[in-house]
């Protein structure tokens, strides 16, 4: 009886855990995703820093936000120089 009845709270810890940990996953898929297409909204809207912070606090990120990552700091250097200039032949 005893043995039966370790077995299985050790059968049901091991299975809450295995959940636990699939749901935090799925939390953190979830979390990646939906920065994921806040930064790219930002990045039409010229907001290149916003959208780069928001693709560096994803936890998984995929190749294709790798690139998109290095294209926003491309993009950012880039819009940087033009304000420069702007401001230069404002003042």
């Amino acid at each position: 009886g005893a043995i039966a009845l370790l077995t299985r709270c050790i059968y049901i810890a091991t299975a809450w855990a295995v959940l636990q940990s699939g749901a935090s996953e799925l939390a953190t898929g979830m979390r990646d995703k939906a920065l994921f297409w806040r930064a790219k909204a930002q990045a039409r809207r010229s907001k290149y820093a916003a959208a780069h912070h928001d693709l560096d606090n994803m936890e998984n990120p995929s190749v294709e936000v790798q690139r998109l990552q290095r294209e926003l700091r491309r993009e950012k250097a880039e819009d940087r120089r033009s304000t420069r200039k702007i401001v230069k032949e404002l003042c």
